[in-house]
């Protein structure tokens, strides 16, 4: 890290329970953006129609995945659910039956393979989404969560000197509490 410099270390508990911590770029929008993320629903919302779809496409948070055209209770949806649970405050993730994907996404250069499974910068990036049909990714939770961690662009700004520590082959960083010595009974 850098000399006389404090990381930041934020971590997130609920009801005094342990959730994620905050390694990312040190800087106000990627720290709100991180809290946002926080604060959606573990294993993501039901998009009912065309309108709930674009709303969330446009939302003030991202990255964003749509699982589109799952069948109930199969093997891609419970794949899709457990990844969206396991990556909850990391990505944002919803799911939309084929019909609202297909209308929302109309002109869109994506597959109209079912199911699909679909990343977007979110943000109002104008990235352009990027979809993932292929049935062995779509029905494996470990792949699937590589393939939308892979995605995200953002993995390129992160290694910062303060978060060095999760790029290198090194031992966990060594974290100290700073305190006034008056609070020293606290």
């Amino acid at each position: 890290g850098r000399q006389r410099f404090f990381p930041l270390i934020l971590m997130v508990y609920e009801n005094n329970e342990f959730l994620k911590e905050y390694t990312g770029v040190v800087n106000p929008q990627q720290i709100i953006a991180f809290l946002h993320r926080q604060n959606t629903p573990a294993g993501g919302k039901t998009l009912q129609n065309v309108g709930a779809m674009l709303d969330f496409l446009h939302g003030p948070v991202g990255p964003l995945v749509v699982g589109c055209g799952f069948m109930n209770g199969s093997t891609e949806e419970d794949a899709f659910n457990d990844t969206a649970k396991e990556l909850h405050g990391t990505l944002v993730f919803a799911k939309a039956s084929e019909s609202t994907c297909a209308t929302a996404l109309k002109g869109s250069m994506l597959p109209t393979t079912w199911p699909q499974v679909l990343w977007f910068q979110g943000n109002k990036s104008g990235m352009p989404p990027r979809s993932q049909v292929n049935v062995t990714m779509l029905q494996n939770r470990s792949k699937l969560a590589h393939w939308l961690l892979s995605q995200r662009a953002e993995l390129l700004e992160e290694m910062t000197p303060d978060t060095s520590h999760m790029y290198l082959a090194r031992e966990e960083p060594l974290f100290i509490l700073l305190a006034y010595p008056e609070d020293k009974d606290s």
